[in-house]
């Protein structure tokens, strides 16, 4: 006898259901993962650039200016924690990014980053 080889209807279905899930959180998560990114590299940016920077005030305004730039509204300026020790710049900053899945159910990602 012959056994027989493949996927049922239902497993076909079954795996169609999963990946399309999969997709969704996926394509959900990216933008807010990018933005992250984006927040990361700026900081790391001025902290590479902080000689040009006498006080907090400096780099919190620096910050906000390269914000407007890039359009990067989830972070304020004043989100960020900002020590400066002699000539070196320490930012750290955290926040967390509710994104909206289907209906009533959303997914929680905290970030967060320290330049230490």
């Amino acid at each position: 006898m012959n056994k027989q080889k493949g996927l049922s209807l239902t497993d076909l279905i079954l795996w169609v259901v999963v990946i399309g899930l999969v997709g969704v959180v996926v394509l959900t998560t990216v933008p807010s993962f990018i933005e992250y990114q984006q927040i990361k590299s700026t900081v790391d940016t001025i902290v590479h650039d902080s000689a040009k920077y006498a006080t907090v005030s400096d780099v919190r305004n620096a910050f906000e200016r390269q914000a407007n730039i890039d359009g990067i509204e989830t972070l304020k300026a004043k989100d960020l924690q900002v020590k400066k020790e002699g000539t070196r710049v320490i930012i750290s900053f955290e926040y967390e990014k509710r994104v909206k899945l289907v209906g009533n159910v959303s997914l929680l990602i905290e970030y967060q980053h320290s330049t230490q």
